[in-house]
């Protein structure tokens, strides 16, 4: 028991600790929002409650008082290369398991040992039709219904969150999270779970992290026994880590586990995993190793990698095997988990077909409109920009007849061009669109149809972009964005600036991750990833009444821009972007930077006339028809937007396009 050791474990702490350091390192995005600051909030209620009198309650609170790099030096030497990297993507990957189950219509999620981890109240949370258990004991577990108590004092998102105890046995969150003292080495597990309604019979996800290396050869095959008890349907499953040998620990960390009795026990190589599974009835049916976690990250040499795979576990997952007509008999037959670790970046480094395949090769399906050729954008024509991309796919696929006008005259190698389409029709002063009706002005001409609809529900506006995509019509879409300068990871995404950085850009694709809808936008000439809801929420807040703006034209800035001409800029979008040049690098003063786009001011000035109606784009999407394009939109009919005045019929000099 947890009470008969010389000191109290300090294992639940520093993995939270180290998961913690991965996500502020750049992986956050992987994981719910906010998740780092609430697996700390955690931990330091785990560190607290061991007494500050024991080595490893000195060592707590030494190291989490620690800057972060001081506490990853300490934990290379101490435990290994990569130990947090390892750590936040092995609950990745358990994350993505679990969510794939729910999906697929998972009632239960158990998680054995759970520590400091907060999977299984984020899962109850985002998912409370799903049934979620943890198993723990002793100090561990009082820490944790502790750190559940304070909850909505330091977090105010989780203040509706209804903690209610049962007993000394059961603590449950609201009504589908049960906390259970529970000893699963000698508690009848099975019976204890039915009596807070659980249901063998129903799809089940069992979780075993980091838990089987600190039990022996014959308390391991007594719990897979009782999870196979657990397995009851043909579509539960388990996943479980298993340490490959006894490689050589540091001091530190020996000392550390021999004082709470948490010596490493048990250690199972991969060829091993399928005859050991099978002695409790279970069958492996995927793997995923150490190394193929740590690929996408790093690429170091063959011992590197080698030594990965002996230090830290390989995860399996397994099923009931009266549920598996041909169960694996080499571990070399069993396949992959498909896992896809999307970068932080919005922006699409590689080929967008590489992108896609790599996609698919993780069994993602993506739909999406082939052979959309992104555009350099210099100016205040984002609007133009994203309408003649759409324009020039309906050709180049013969989905139209007729060719579109360039965006610029190209020093008069065209006499007419898009933009100057835009200053007679709407009188446009650099390039700028305001308004369903000034879109619809600027791009109904040479026999294109352009249709623009309103859509403020939800999951009308998501299913929009679904129905016009696999019919092949890419879409146009407008939110704030965050701009190219400022922090990497946010650059291009959908941001809230109360519309005073209103963009337009192209959905060329979408797929679904996590059972999260994920776009495939082209702006500023390159693919980018974008989450639907993030893009909804976005354009939901933009203005819905467009005020003048002012632009002034610019010279060439090195570093910035080096077109020859000057280009348009508009007052605020400028002071927002250098806000976010200040916000992530002090270096940069932000009156330096006003002063500085002011001296490369010209003198010349423009301010725009947005029409006193019908100037906002907020939770409108465009599409841009040809007339060999047939798709069928009479699901969202409601949502058109018609204008009466609108001149339809202008046929602009199509004779001048080359």
């Amino acid at each position: 028991m947890e009470s008969s050791r010389t000191d109290v474990s300090i294992t639940a702490p520093t993995v939270a600790a180290a998961f913690e350091r991965a996500l502020r390192k750049g992986h956050s995005h992987l994981f719910f929002p906010g998740e780092a600051d609430l697996i700390k909030h955690f931990y330091q209620h785990n560190i607290n409650a061991i007494p500050e009198e024991t080595m490893n309650g000195k060592l707590g609170r030494f190291l989490t008082s620690a800057s972060m790099g001081m506490q990853s030096d300490f934990f290379k030497i101490a435990v290994g290369e990569y130990y947090e990297l390892f750590i936040m993507l092995r609950k990745y990957l358990i994350r993505c398991k679990a969510e794939e189950m729910i999906a697929n219509g998972a009632r239960h999620v158990i998680v054995y040992g759970g520590g400091c981890d907060v999977t299984a109240l984020l899962l109850s949370l985002k998912y409370p039709h799903v049934k979620c258990y943890e198993l723990d004991r002793g100090i561990t577990r009082q820490a944790k219904l502790s750190a559940l108590d304070s909850l909505a004092q330091y977090f105010p998102q989780y203040k509706s969150v209804k903690i209610e105890t049962l007993s000394p046995e059961a603590t449950v969150v609201n009504g589908n999270l049960f906390y259970l003292n529970c000893d699963f080495k000698n508690d009848d597990l099975e019976k204890k779970l039915i009596s807070y309604e659980f249901n063998p019979d129903e799809i089940t996800f069992l979780i075993k992290e980091g838990l089987s290396m600190y039990l022996d050869e014959q308390e391991n095959l007594d719990t897979l026994n009782t999870s196979t008890k657990l397995l009851n349907h043909p579509n539960s499953e388990l996943i479980i880590g298993y340490s490959v040998d006894a490689h050589e620990d540091s001091i530190i960390s020996k000392f550390t586990r021999s004082k709470s009795s948490e010596d490493y026990k048990f250690y199972l190589t991969p060829d091993a995993v399928i005859s050991f599974a099978a002695k409790a009835n279970l069958g492996v049916v995927e793997k995923k190793l150490p190394t193929s976690l740590l690929d996408k990250f790093e690429k170091e040499s063959a011992i590197i990698r080698f030594n990965a795979d002996h230090q830290y576990e390989c995860y399996y997952v397994m099923k009931n095997l009266r549920f598996i007509p041909q169960p694996a008999k080499l571990i070399t037959d069993v396949p992959e988990v498909k896992l896809f670790i999307p970068p932080a970046k919005a922006v699409i480094d590689e080929a967008i077909e590489e992108y896609i395949s790599e996609l698919t090769s993780n069994g993602i399906e993506v739909v999406y409109c082939n052979g959309i050729k992104p555009q350099v954008q210099h100016g205040q024509v984002c609007k133009l920009i994203a309408g003649l991309m759409v324009q020039e796919y309906l050709v180049a696929h013969k989905y139209h007849s007729r060719k579109p006008l360039p965006l610029h005259k190209d020093h008069h190698r065209f006499d007419f061009s898009l933009r100057q389409r835009a200053k007679q029709e709407i009188g446009s002063k650099v390039g700028e669109v305001y308004g369903a009706q000034q879109i619809k002005k600027s791009f109904d001409y040479n026999d294109f149809k352009t249709r623009s609809f309103y859509i403020t529900e939800k999951e009308d506006y998501k299913n929009f972009i679904i129905n016009a995509i696999q019919q092949k019509q890419p879409v146009i879409t407008y939110y704030d964005v965050h701009p190219r300068l400022g922090e990497k990871t946010r650059q291009g995404k959908p941001g809230k600036f109360d519309g005073n950085s209103e963009h337009a850009a192209v959905i060329a694709g979408y797929y679904f991750h996590r059972q999260k809808m994920m776009l495939i936008i082209v702006q500023w000439n390159k693919f980018y990833e974008i989450s639907s809801d993030d893009l909804y929420e976005s354009t939901s807040q933009l203005k819905k009444i467009r005020l003048p703006e002012k632009f002034y034209k610019s010279w060439p800035i090195p570093g910035l821009y080096t077109k020859n001409k000057g280009m348009w800029l508009e007052k605020s979008q400028v002071e927002n972007t250098v806000n976010h040049l200040f916000e992530v690098n002090e270096t940069f003063k932000k009156d330096a930077l006003l002063f500085v786009s002011d001296l490369w001011r010209d003198k010349e000035e423009r301010i725009s006339q947005p029409p006193f109606e019908g100037s906002s784009l907020a939770n409108v999407l465009t599409i841009i028809q040809g007339d060999s394009l047939n798709i069928d939109l009479s699901n969202f009919q409601q949502y058109e937007m018609s204008f009466e005045n609108a001149n339809n019929d202008v046929q602009a000099h199509s004779l001048h396009i080359i």
